[in-house]
């Protein structure tokens, strides 16, 4: 090097110094994390390359930000440094460190440690509901939410139909925030205001007793409805209003539900004492009747009825539900007594007639004894004859003829009941009662070996299109296919 100076101190001489310089820098740039010797103009400098576990956080030295580890401070002094390390879910890194200017590769590399996380209970009445967390969806209530670095979050609960709740909780490092959000339903809200403002009003307590008891409410579904109820006993209701209310009762009563049970005993007990508290209400006892017959209780059904009827004997409908509850007690001699009153107490009621022959013919299955069938017969027939005889209506007429049909099949009188059947006929029904009345005369008409006039019918049931004859059709075609069977040769 120095013979290559000597030589070029002729008037090359300072284009060979620069070469050098060059020379010595690209030599610089290829040395990394190495401090540069002592000088004269301050203490050493160098690389100092910073890194975390896990990457990604913002580095600060002696207050100058960095950017993100990994990452290399350039030409820093020896000595003392701060260094601070920040990293979200990560507790912050401050501490000072000594660079050794005699260190080949410095590095400073820190494992953060985590941040205590925490939670978030929500309940919310009704459950089910929405529930968000600053802004993000974390699932319906009941539901806890961990994994939450400490800080302050706005929780949002939602449900439908309901009033949007919130709260801005602070949850603590390792603790749990439990919250319980009380959901105001904007529907009952309204419900609610209807009753107060016409509490008279028994539509108010139908929608409202509905809507309870979809919420799964049964204790408050059967107040409103029991409300209702007594409001028809004790007020000159529409009857319209009254009889809607009892068909969402009884919709309710054969609701496919786990509650269902449970509200059927507690309006039954609801029932029993409107009752007791209104003896003398006929509509009550008939409605508690029902129900008791509904659950299979015809003793609870009679001794309501009998209790009634003592305040108001004159009351046909009572007397009527009287015999019902008497049939299904199995007592046909207390069941009879009690339709004989009731017919003699109103002697025109055609209506009541039908009504009587249907539950006599009804309800023979329930008993054993000869004896009692025929009285239950007997007295179908004789009020069929007087609807037969005395009706005016086309339909009564026809449903009497078919009715003393049955019950002339059922003994066995074949021919009286083909001669009534054919008459129902003659007279006309439709629907459903059509294709009915068609398939028992069939049956009737093929006992008496009269094939044509049964495939006749077999064929009018099996071409009806109508909704709910399905079965009647099958039955229809199982007739004729026996029919078209070759007997077998003995």
């Amino acid at each position: 090097m120095s013979r290559l100076l000597q030589s070029q101190r002729g008037e090359g001489y300072f284009p060979a110094i620069m070469v050098l310089v060059a020379m010595m820098a690209v030599a610089a740039s290829l040395t990394t994390l190495v401090f540069d010797p002592p000088g004269v103009n301050g203490p050493p400098v160098g690389d100092f390359r910073l890194a975390t576990d896990p990457p990604g956080a913002v580095a600060y030295m002696d207050g100058r930000n960095l950017g993100r580890t990994p990452v290399v401070a350039p030409r820093v002094e020896t000595g003392q440094h701060l260094v601070k390390f920040e990293l979200g879910g990560y507790r912050s890194y401050t501490a000072r460190h000594k660079l050794e200017p005699a260190q080949p590769e410095p590095v400073l590399k820190i494992a953060l440690t985590p941040e205590p996380k925490g939670s978030i209970a929500v309940r919310s009445e009704p459950e089910g509901a929405k529930v968000y967390v600053s802004g993000e969806f974390r699932g319906h209530s009941p539901i806890d939410i961990g994994g939450l670095a400490p800080g302050t979050y706005t929780v949002l609960v939602r449900n439908t139909n309901c009033e949007p709740w919130t709260a801005h909780v602070n949850v603590p490092p390792e603790g749990t925030v439990e919250l319980k959000a009380e959901l105001e339903d904007k529907v009952l809200r309204f419900l609610l205001a209807a009753v107060e403002a016409e509490p008279t009003n028994v539509t108010n307590y139908t929608d409202l007793g509905h809507y309870y008891f979809i919420r799964g409410m049964v204790k408050e579904s059967v107040a409103a409805y029991s409300r209702g109820l007594e409001l028809g006993y004790m007020r000159d209701v529409a009857k319209g209003d009254l009889g809607r209310h009892e068909k969402e009762i009884k919709k309710h009563q054969r609701w496919p539900s786990t509650i269902t049970p449970k509200f059927k005993e507690m309006l039954a007990a609801e029932r029993l004492r409107l009752a007791q508290k209104y003896p003398a209400n006929a509509v009550s006892a008939r409605q508690t009747a029902r129900s008791f017959l509904a659950s299979g209780k015809p003793q609870e059904a009679i001794k309501i009825l009998r209790t009634t009827i003592a305040n108001v004997p004159e009351n046909v409908e009572l007397h009527y539900e009287l015999g019902r509850a008497y049939l299904v007690a199995k007592d046909s001699n207390k069941a009879l007594m009690s339709f004989e009153t009731a017919l003699a107490t109103s002697p025109n009621d055609l209506y009541l007639r039908r009504r009587v022959a249907s539950e006599c013919i009804d309800k023979r299955v329930l008993f054993t004894s000869d004896d009692d069938r025929r009285a239950l017969s007997k007295l179908a027939k004789k009020v069929l004859g007087d609807v037969i005889d005395r009706g005016f209506d086309r339909y009564a007429k026809a449903k009497g003829h078919y009715d003393l049909g049955r019950l002339y099949a059922e003994d066995e009188l074949l021919e009286h009941a083909a001669k009534h059947m054919s008459e129902a006929l003659r007279l006309g029904t439709k629907g459903i009662a059509l294709v009915r009345w068609q398939l028992d005369l069939a049956g009737v008409y093929a006992s008496l070996g009269k094939d044509d006039e049964a495939r006749l019918l077999y064929r009018q049931v099996l071409n009806a299109e109508m909704e709910g004859a399905d079965a009647l059709r099958r039955t229809a075609r199982k007739a004729l296919e026996k029919d078209s069977e070759p007997e077998k040769e003995e």
